[in-house]
């Protein structure tokens, strides 16, 4: 996330497809009509979202590239929302296409509590002309572009002419396109770069049976199929990803354990993923990460929802943590992660934690349980050494850190070398600063900084009967 957060601001992004509005009715149902034998909806909130692709042109924007879009909509109140959305969210809209005979594409779901009872939609497919396509893909801005997203929805912004003049541009200025795509013919994305169907789509682009394809051979049947499409990315839900390249190489992403709340807009969400990966210089499988923890914040929402960079550090980090060596961070890359987590209240402590005990445990549940982020500064070896003296440390600095980073209520580990961590504090900048009731809170290094912003500077009552010094002089008395 960082590395799409560093290189976003400097990239454009076209996003060319199908314009929709997602329309909400939200409400309960409590009585069956006297009229007839259909439930009575009850409306109490009502709610508009971009969809199709300017959902995913605001899945970029949310990245701060500049993005711009291009689609159709009709100049009526549902083209002036989306229009409106899109504007709201930085995209530049200024390449869209406003027909005042055509009706902006709307879906309409009603949903009573946390269940959709019944979409409607409001649509008509018109095919953009050969003439017209030419006309609009030479005008198009091709300039600088670092990548071009073709969101199809099958409503006919995107014809077979169309696709053919954007992929065509595009080849000519080395703009690499990715593609949601839509239908069973895949051959029409001849010299996209990368192509994310989801499983089904796949298998009935391919003609294959379903239920029993592995995805090993759908990889095969894919290169075999569609020589002309770089890379694929299929989605298999419960599975996960699958990437099928052209080079042929196979690598599978397993899906992370997430309840599904609502799958509405995951394809948008991926594909934008996939896009700022690209244009960050990321590799494709790099990118599976980014997009697989982006589209489990987006199926955890209800509605149409594009998930903000914090929410994806977040989403990432607790993904990682299955592998506890994800927490130890270097300051630097502490701090820039800790800019992700917008409203959450830092907490800072440190020390030497040379043999873990239970008053240790017994602390630092504390002291998670006084913020959202518990981040835990350790002394160096070296640093020990001139604290404690050379007998000391027992454990090495690489088996302190790995210890704590195996306790659920820490967050982050992070190295200092110097006697005193507040270099790091000053870096961190935490909203609490904690240490044991052993330290009084006018000799908290780092508080007068701490206090200065307005920060909380406490210390927890230690565990009575537990210290590392205690439990080496039991050994070293036992032994004799």
């Amino acid at each position: 996330e960082d590395q799409l957060g560093a290189e976003a601001t400097s990239k454009k992004i076209l996003v060319i497809g199908d314009l929709i509005l997602d329309n909400y009715l939200f409400g309960s149902v409590s009585r069956i009509s006297p009229e007839a034998p259909v439930p009575v909806h009850h409306i109490e909130k009502k709610s508009q979202v971009a969809g199709g692709a300017a959902n995913v042109a605001i899945n970029c924007a949310k990245h701060k590239p500049q993005v711009l879009i291009s689609g159709r909509i009709g100049s009526d109140e549902m083209g002036s929302e989306l229009r409106k959305q899109l504007d709201q969210a930085g995209v530049d809209t200024s390449l869209m296409l406003v027909d005042k005979s055509f009706a902006t594409t709307t879906k309409t779901r009603v949903l009573t509590k946390a269940q959709q009872i019944l979409r409607f939609d409001e649509e008509e497919i018109r095919a953009t002309t050969a003439a017209e396509a030419k006309q609009l893909a030479e005008g198009l801005p091709w300039k600088n572009l670092s990548a071009v997203v073709v969101s199809d929805y099958g409503k006919g912004f995107l014809s077979e002419a169309m696709l053919s003049c954007v992929f065509s541009e595009a080849k000519k200025k080395g703009i690499p396109c990715i593609v949601d795509p839509k239908g069973e013919d895949f051959s029409k994305y001849a010299g996209a770069f990368l192509i994310t169907p989801n499983r089904k789509e796949a298998e009935g682009a391919l003609q294959l049976s379903g239920l029993n394809c592995h995805r090993d051979k759908l990889c095969d049947q894919f290169q075999k199929q569609f020589p002309n499409i770089e890379n694929a990315v299929i989605t298999l839900g419960s599975e996960g990803m699958q990437l099928c390249a052209k080079s042929g190489e196979h690598f599978h992403l397993a899906a992370e354990s997430k309840e599904v709340f609502d799958v509405t807009g995951a394809g948008d969400t991926v594909v934008a993923l996939f896009a700022l990966g690209i244009c960050a210089g990321i590799s494709i499988r790099e990118s599976m990460k980014f997009a697989n923890a982006a589209a489990g914040v987006t199926i955890s929402k209800q509605g149409t929802y594009a998930p903000s960079p914090s929410e994806i550090i977040e989403a990432l980090t607790k993904r990682d943590y299955a592998n506890s060596n994800a927490k130890i961070q270097t300051m630097d890359h502490c701090i820039k992660q800790l800019n992700g987590y917008k409203n959450k209240k830092i907490v800072f402590t440190n020390g030497c934690f040379d043999l873990l005990h239970p008053g240790h445990v017994d602390y630092l549940e504390k002291a998670r349980a006084m913020g959202d982020v518990l981040v835990v500064g350790v002394n160096s070896d070296d640093s020990v050494k001139r604290l404690k003296g050379e007998a000391r440390p027992i454990q090495n600095e690489h088996t302190r850190k790995r210890v704590l980073a195996g306790l659920g209520c820490v967050d982050f580990v992070v190295p200092f070398a110097d006697d005193t961590p507040l270099g790091l504090i000053e870096g961190i900048r935490p909203d609490v600063l904690v240490k044991g009731g052993d330290w009084k809170i006018d000799q908290i290094v780092g508080g007068e900084f701490v206090s200065s912003y307005g920060g909380k500077v406490d210390n927890i009552a230690i565990t009575a009967g537990q210290s590392t010094t205690g439990i080496i002089e039991r050994i070293l008395r036992d032994s004799k």
